[in-house]
């Protein structure tokens, strides 16, 4: 008996043993699961941003390009006339005409018995082709006037050909493609023009796709603010640097249905850590599609231009912030994203730094919410040749 009890013993002892020896493993091997799930799922996170980050960089690449392609280069064949002759039954004059920008074209203009008198370029820049006074508009002959206007003194207006050849340092067409508002070495344009060359600085567009969850469209952060300051093109004094802008208010053009987030987050928290620490979130669900600001409460105003006064506003001197937005349609949504300040002065707000003769550098982002309610960012710089 004794024996066996022994041996009853020894083979419990062993069969412990042995059932301890199958939990541990239970525990390496679950251990080792979660281990490669994990890193799939992290891979996976990574390949999504990655993708995500290098289509936003195509459209920017791409609109950046086309805007400094559309224009003839930098053209100054035509002049305005200086030396105009307005003459009438009762009075006459010689007047004077400078260039000018409005109604979404270029002109000269000048005065005379107190009325406007405005000069029209024809479509290639290389002559005149109507003139406008007293609200009458005229043809003028072989573009250099020669004509009269059906007032009380039946004025007759004329200047030669040799005021058209002058030169007066200033881009025939205002669209010389040099990734400036200006033109030359930085010649601004009447009237506050900006040449669209800078566009793609100032605006961010994309697609989203149908019933996708929030999408990060926009984030503001140290090194993107670096990007904007290294590049030369934006030392312009029409618009401002965004870290610049204090009091900023949030423009948007949406075409589908969609829900809008914005978050602020911890800047020193990132800065030190790389962590984003959301600090305060706003949001607004299901919202038609519309074009305007970007208000307390999260929802988007519908009057296009005009300020509500109610503006959600935006610390760019002291805060990192980000914006995503929802597609809660069945079509493609399409957005254009824009900043201004609270008096209407546009902002830099693209990491682009076209400076460059030969290459463009571009410092992309992309930020996905994880089902943890995390967010979680790559970014990192492309650079590509003009």
């Amino acid at each position: 008996m004794k024996k066996i009890k022994n041996v009853f013993w020894s083979v419990l002892i062993y069969t412990l043993f042995l059932v301890s020896i199958s939990l541990v493993m239970a525990v390496v091997i679950l251990n080792i699961g979660a281990e490669v799930f994990n890193n799939i799922e992290y891979q996976g996170i990574v390949r999504k941003l990655t993708s995500n980050i290098i289509y936003k960089w195509n459209l920017a690449f791409k609109y950046n390009l086309s805007l400094n392609e559309n224009g003839s280069g930098e053209i100054d064949d035509i002049s305005c006339p200086t030396s105009i002759s307005m003459s009438g039954a009762t009075s006459s004059g010689i007047i004077s005409s400078s260039l000018r920008y409005g109604g979404w074209t270029s002109y000269c203009s000048g005065t005379y018995n107190t009325d406007d008198v405005l000069i029209y370029f024809n479509e290639d820049f290389t002559w005149f082709t109507w003139a406008i006074y007293l609200w009458e508009r005229v043809s003028l002959i072989a573009g250099v006037g020669q004509t009269n206007f059906s007032d009380t003194d039946n004025t007759f207006i004329s200047f030669t050909p040799t005021w058209l050849w002058g030169i007066d340092s200033i881009d025939d067409n205002f669209n010389n493609d040099d990734y400036k508002v200006t033109w030359g070495s930085w010649v601004y344009y009447p009237d506050n023009y900006e040449d669209d060359d800078v566009l793609a600085r100032k605006m961010i567009y994309s697609y989203i796709s149908p019933w996708i969850w929030y999408t990060n469209i926009f984030w503001n952060n140290k090194k993107m603010m670096n990007i904007i300051q290294n590049n030369s093109h934006n030392n312009d004094n029409l618009n401002m640097k965004i870290w610049e802008v204090g009091t900023g208010v949030l423009y948007l053009d949406i075409n589908s249905p969609f829900s809008i987030r914005v978050v602020r987050f911890d800047r020193d928290s990132f800065e030190d850590f790389w962590e984003l620490s959301s600090v305060q979130m706003i949001q607004e669900l299901d919202q038609t599609a519309r074009i305007g600001y970007i208000q307390n409460d999260g929802s988007v105003s519908t009057g296009w231009i005009i300020q509500t006064g109610n503006e959600y506003i935006f610390d760019f001197t002291n805060n990192d912030y980000a914006v995503f937005l929802s597609n809660s349609s069945t079509w493609t949504l399409f957005f254009t994203l824009k900043w201004y300040t609270d008096n209407g002065t546009g902002v830099y707000i693209n990491p682009i730094d076209d400076s460059d003769s030969q290459l463009i550098r571009y410092f992309w982002w992309d930020i996905l919410i994880d089902s943890e309610k995390r967010y979680l960012y790559k970014q990192f710089e492309t650079i590509s040749a003009k």
